[in-house]
């Protein structure tokens, strides 16, 4: 999430990367592996990863993140949010 938030996606798409081939699909790592994709313009990665995401969680909404998200950070909700829109995720 750090170098996401520092706006190095390369990086950070490099380290959830690694994260994934060690641990598989992680949903915190998936989130954030959509919104990276999504910055970097790499749509069919980032839709790629919004599946995997939408097999572990097929109830998954916008309004659904945003009530049950522990985190504060809003630039990184904010994120998170444009890219699952952006990733065909709906509304409600």
């Amino acid at each position: 999430m750090a170098y996401m938030m520092q706006g190095r996606f390369d990086e950070a798409v490099n380290a959830l990367e690694h994260s994934h081939a060690l641990f598989g699909d992680f949903a915190t790592a998936l989130f954030d592996m959509v919104a990276c994709y999504t910055a970097l313009g790499r749509i069919d990665d980032a839709m790629a990863a919004a599946d995997k995401l939408r097999a572990r969680q097929p109830a998954l909404t916008v309004a659904l993140f945003r009530a049950t998200t522990p985190h504060q950070c809003v630039p990184y909700i904010d994120r998170i949010i444009k890219s699952l829109r952006a990733t065909g995720f709906p509304e409600t």
